[in-house]
């Protein structure tokens, strides 16, 4: 049989690694290089994937969870560790349980990749070559690319997302997955930065280990993490996090608790026991002991007490007012960066119209969807590049030992 795979990206290489010596494989990339998002994972480092065990793994699966549970167990997270392993790349699991390459470089994750797909001497690879349509005529794909006119008996679409379209992520795969009467649930940005109504008077302020809480009347879901505000931009990895469970909920209210270990009876303990100390500092000066001192005077001015007040003078409703604005501040919010900024998307072809034990539609036999183009997406830490391997394999084996 003569195979299609569209596109280039982690799940389309993976899949062309596992497919075997018996077809004929044909790899179709639109960009001069392949792999190009894989680059930007891990900040540069790609974080391959995470150390959790089983369900404590899945648990950080935001969209259908239980759609990917049959090819995660198909091929795991120590599995893909395991493949890279045996190709000579040594692995390293850090405090968070993220797992990254040794030398901290995503180009040796790429560069393996690459040079395993080219070792197989059943695929042919056509960089440069988009392809912009494709059909099916009886048992056989017609595919037609900028340069030429292709059959296949089995397609498989590995086209990624929206998010990055520097990349290369047009939405290609959802046009096609369109075409064949799949269904398309709404894209939306995930892992991605949160902007403000307003700017806030800090050109970086980076706070560490807080607790971010979006709430509604019927949803409430937090994470605890590190924080990055910029003028009118709110990002960080507690931010990404929090921001794939909102991006389908209109009107949420996000709040940040700077002491999130701290009850308010604790917290309240704590100011009154700094200001018996220094009963003769300024309230600027014995909040800056508990916080950034651009965040105690912006505190300060938005509850509209005077920071050069000394402690003694400090009324109890400006105190519970102080208290409130740490454990309970309201951010201004506007909008979720938009899906190109996003690190992935969510969203996509519509997972109840895939066979979860081989990723092939329910619609048209011998037509596969693979990776980030399925509505089914991760939180960081390496749990959306095993999406791609797990999902690749997946189809890759069911196609090698039944086609």
């Amino acid at each position: 049989m003569r195979i299609c795979i569209i596109g280039a990206g982690v799940s389309g290489l993976f899949s062309a690694i596992h497919l075997g010596y018996k077809h004929e494989i044909h790899l179709f990339e639109k960009n001069k290089e392949m792999a190009r998002k894989l680059l930007l994972t891990g900040n540069g480092r790609c974080n391959l994937t995470n150390a959790l065990y089983g369900e404590d793994f899945l648990d950080n699966i935001v969209r259908n969870k239980k759609f990917f549970y049959s090819s995660f167990y198909h091929f795991n997270n120590f599995d893909t560790i395991d493949f890279f392993n045996k190709l000579n790349v040594e692995t390293y699991i850090d405090d968070n349980l993220k797992v990254f390459p040794k030398t901290n470089k995503a180009k040796d994750i790429k560069d393996v990749l690459v040079k395993e797909v080219q070792r197989k001497n059943n695929v042919a690879i056509h960089l440069n070559e988009e392809v912009i349509k494709i059909k099916k005529d009886n048992l056989k794909f017609i595919i037609k690319t900028i340069k030429n006119k292709f059959e296949f008996e089995i397609v498989i679409v590995a086209t990624g997302g929206m998010s990055y379209k520097k990349t290369g992520s047009n939405g290609f795969g959802y046009k096609i997955a369109k075409e064949f009467s799949h269904n398309i649930v709404d894209l939306k940005p995930a892992l991605t930065s949160i902007r403000l109504k307003e700017s806030l008077p800090f050109k970086a302020l980076s706070l560490k280990n807080i607790k971010i809480l979006a709430k509604t009347d019927e949803f409430s879901k937090s994470f605890i993490g590190d924080l990055l505000i910029s003028n009118d931009l709110l990002t960080g990895p507690v931010i990404f996090k929090i921001s794939s469970y909102i991006n389908r909920i209109d009107n949420f209210k996000l709040y940040m608790d700077i002491f999130y270990d701290f009850s308010y009876e604790k917290l309240d303990q704590k100011l009154l026991s700094l200001m018996k100390i220094h009963k003769n500092s300024s309230i600027k000066n014995i909040l800056k002991l508990m916080v950034n001192e651009s965040l105690s005077s912006y505190l300060l001015e938005i509850n509209e007490i005077d920071k050069k007040m000394k402690i003694n003078q400090l009324k109890r409703e400006d105190r519970i007012k102080i208290i409130d604005s740490l454990k309970q501040f309201e951010f201004p919010v506007k909008k979720l960066s938009s899906l190109e900024f996003a690190t992935v998307t969510s969203g996509g072809v519509d997972v109840l119209e895939i066979n979860p034990k081989n990723m092939q539609s329910k619609i048209v036999d011998n037509l596969f969807f693979i990776g980030e183009v399925l509505d089914l997406d991760a939180l960081t830490g390496g749990f959306n590049l095993q999406i791609a391997f797990s999902t690749a394999f997946q189809a890759s084996d069911y196609i090698r030992r039944f086609k």
